[in-house]
């Protein structure tokens, strides 16, 4: 399980950005912690009390932290403490103590050096294949294996050796451990600037957390040629802490990342996509983790309904223009994308609470979902209180319908065909062969 990594240890130099004759140097660890921040953190020592003075350098407002002649990353200085002011029950010692968080930008090693392959771990990435792959680089050996490819790059990435043991901690434990190692190359033999590392790695990011419904990211990337590692990138993407979920990915699928990974790659390319593709996701990550805090939940799994609308309703499809476009009703924009969909608006059978809201007073779920919404949006006023009975059963049932919702219209934008887990059948990931989305016109 992941505390912290040590990146460097040794002697570095604090320099001012804007004004290079003012520089320090310090003796600690530069390391890669993940509690309570994700991020490169410098914990040292500079020598020489009472001949240096830090602060003359530290007041700087942007600093630069250089190893072996390189520059690491642009830092903050987030503690600094005297050395007549030691800790409590800790001796008078002759250095100042220093504490710098390096920003998302953090390299060691000749990053101007371009390379032939980057290698990469992720960290908190769920099971994504029960395929094997036969292996015979250092013998044979059977491995998780998927492989993606595009017109640029082939990115292959596999289970860790113990990735059994580190879910097993993961589940018990929470926090942060590898779990897949991966490595990536350009199709056309041609090399990698650290630009081109940074635009993969954020795409690699998005794909594999949607794949994962938790926010992941390759982290630690490795530019190597010929064997030899030039430098490493330290920088990072969000990555959640680890809690179980259930995503729409069927294990017993095979060969279905492909497609969706092509689709994935043509939408990332379009500038507007990208930026539609990151905000729904950030709505679907969202629901998913409120799953024990269903109110939250709801809200933004509605919110993200809400946005699939917009994105497929009104500007994909084109079904409605002008004003109709805003004052249509929220159970109507969810009935209509359900009908894109070709999805029920009936309840599930297992879902007994909204069925019952069906019999007695509402047409659909779509219409008890956007009622006990509103109950929680507007739950100052009595007429929203009055209007549906909120229990906390109805409401993880309101909350798993409209995950499913979002879920599979996230499928849809995506362009994806195959199988997926029907959240709505109350089954266990594990123990279901999935089905195929119901619009998917190949497969049936």
């Amino acid at each position: 399980m992941y505390n912290q990594e040590i990146i460097y240890s040794g002697v570095v130099r604090f320099v001012a950005k804007h004004d290079s004759s003012k520089s320090i140097d310090a003796t600690g660890d530069l390391t890669f912690e993940w509690f309570p921040k994700i991020g490169a953190v410098f914990k040292g020592r500079i020598p020489g009390y009472p001949n240096v003075h830090p602060p003359t350098v530290m007041e700087a407002q942007h600093l630069e932290l250089w190893a072996n002649g390189l520059m690491v990353s642009d830092v903050q200085i987030t503690l600094i403490r005297h050395p007549l002011m030691p800790l409590p029950g800790e001796p008078l010692v002759k250095h100042w103590y220093i504490e710098a968080s390096c920003d998302n930008k953090t390299i060691m090693g000749d990053s101007s050096i371009q390379v032939q392959k980057l290698e990469f771990v992720v960290p908190n990435l769920r099971s994504l294949t029960n395929e094997y792959h036969i292996e015979q680089e250092f013998g044979y050996s059977f491995v998780h294996l998927i492989v993606f490819r595009d017109n640029e790059v082939e990115v292959r990435i596999q289970e860790m050796y113990d990735f059994d043991q580190k879910m097993s901690q993961l589940n018990s434990n929470g926090g942060y451990a590898a779990t897949y190692f991966g490595e990536a190359s350009k199709t056309n033999s041609k090399t990698f600037s650290l630009r081109e590392e940074r635009e993969l790695m954020e795409k690699l990011a998005t794909f594999f957390s949607f794949l994962n419904g938790r926010r992941t990211t390759p982290i630690f990337i490795q530019g190597k040629s010929e064997g030899v590692v030039y430098w490493t990138d330290y920088s990072h993407s969000v990555a959640d802490s680890y809690i179980p979920i259930d995503s729409w990915q069927v294990l017993n699928f095979p060969n279905r990342y492909e497609a969706i990974w092509e689709n994935f790659v043509h939408l990332w390319e379009d500038e507007s996509e990208r930026t539609f593709m990151k905000f729904i996701l950030h709505w679907y990550f969202e629901s998913l983790k409120s799953q024990e805090f269903s109110e939250s939940g709801i809200i933004n799994a509605q919110t993200g309904i809400e946005s699939l609308y917009h994105k497929i309703i009104v500007q994909q499809k084109k079904l409605l223009y002008g004003k109709d476009i805003e004052s249509i009703a929220a159970s109507n924009k969810i009935r209509l994308i359900l009908s894109i969909l070709n999805a029920p608006s009936d309840a599930p059978e297992f879902f007994d609470l909204i069925l019952k809201k069906i019999g007695q007073e509402f047409p659909d779920a779509p219409a008890v979902c956007v009622k006990v919404r509103n109950s929680l949006v507007h739950s100052g006023k009595a007429s929203s209180r009055d209007d549906v009975e909120t229990s906390k059963r109805l409401k993880i049932q309101v909350l798993t319908v409209l995950t499913w919702y979002l879920e599979m219209g996230i499928l849809y934008y995506f362009g994806f065909e195959g199988k997926y887990w029907n959240r709505s059948r109350q089954t266990l990931q594990s123990q279901y062969d999935g089905e195929i989305v119901p619009w998917s016109t190949r497969l049936k």
